[in-house]
């Protein structure tokens, strides 16, 4: 057995972890969303192992693209008038051509943020789905960014 035979099995071994690593980056895709339709249920979950319950979201025409709609999802009770900017935990995310009905998986172009105040943490989640209903009044929402996740209904204002 000459020096390069004997080096085969502790070169597999230190290669192994790498080749593993990069063919479940390459193989799986993260993005979209298999669950079917979002729960009704009250819009809850977890951000960062913290727990998380919707009250309200208020919905602003983006000044930068009249077709964007920002949504900011809230811990507490808002309305338009009394928007508290920043609370402790909030989910942010952005709806092209709001309209009743309108629904889309997550992906690149279409994420979530989970925000916890402490720490500044975003998480990003491109991993779920948004509805809007049929009434145009609620949003649900099912996001999953491997650090924080949340699947509900919420109500929503939409401010002028």
């Amino acid at each position: 057995m000459g020096v390069e035979d004997s080096m085969k099995p502790y070169f597999a071994v230190a290669v192994l972890p790498f080749v593993l690593a990069l063919a479940a980056c390459s193989s799986s895709d993260d993005s979209g969303d298999s669950g079917g339709p979002v729960k009704t249920t009250p819009l809850a979950g977890d951000i960062d192992g913290h727990p998380f319950a919707a009250k309200s979201a208020l919905v602003r025409k983006d000044r930068d693209d009249a077709n964007v709609y920002d949504v900011t999802i809230f811990d507490r009770e808002v309305t338009c008038d009394n928007d508290p900017g920043f609370t402790d935990y909030m989910v942010f995310l952005d709806v092209k051509d709001w309209a009743s009905g309108l629904s889309y998986n997550l992906d690149l172009d279409h994420a979530v943020t989970l925000f916890m105040r402490e720490g500044n943490l975003n998480l990003i989640s491109v991993k779920g789905r948004v509805e809007v209903d049929a009434s145009g009044q609620s949003l649900r929402v099912r996001a999953d960014s491997g650090r924080g996740a949340i699947e509900g209904q919420v109500p929503v204002q939409i401010c002028k």
